[in-house]
């Protein structure tokens, strides 16, 4: 066994040094462009994320805005109801009272008519006895 038969590395000229050199360079350079470009885009891609959050942000407060300015509305119509009924219920009250007043003397008006009608027939009977009475002295 000899060792002139083993594979001798070959020489690795000053030449192929150089461009085995610049071709690394320029994969890193190019490496570098790529994360460069690919870190731009990501910053871009964040600051839209945020615009766009930050609008979402903008219109929840907004509808929150319009919502509480909403419910204030219907609060305060709500109270103005309330005070309406209230107000309502009052009258009602004095109503009916009229109306058991008035009851009471409908039901006397019963009574003076019973009373008015008994007298009428009394009136008549002394009319009918006054002219009796006329035709017996004449």
């Amino acid at each position: 066994m000899s060792t002139k038969n083993e594979a001798k590395p070959d020489k690795i000229s000053d030449k192929q040094l150089l461009r085995a050199s610049r071709s690394f360079e320029a994969m890193m350079l190019s490496q570098i462009d790529i994360s460069a470009k690919l870190a731009n885009d990501l910053k871009h891609a964040i600051r839209i994320g945020m615009v766009v959050l930050a609008l979402i942000a903008i219109s929840i407060l907004v509808l929150l805005l319009t919502l509480s300015s909403q419910i204030n509305r219907i609060s305060d119509v709500v109270l103005d109801t309330n005070t309406n009924f209230s107000s309502v219920t009052v009258r009602m009250d004095h109503m009916s009272q009229y109306i058991d007043s008035m009851a009471k003397r409908v039901a006397l008006l019963q009574l003076m008519d019973e009373q008015t009608t008994s007298m009428k027939n009394e009136i008549s009977d002394i009319t009918s006895s006054m002219t009796t009475m006329r035709k017996t002295i004449v």
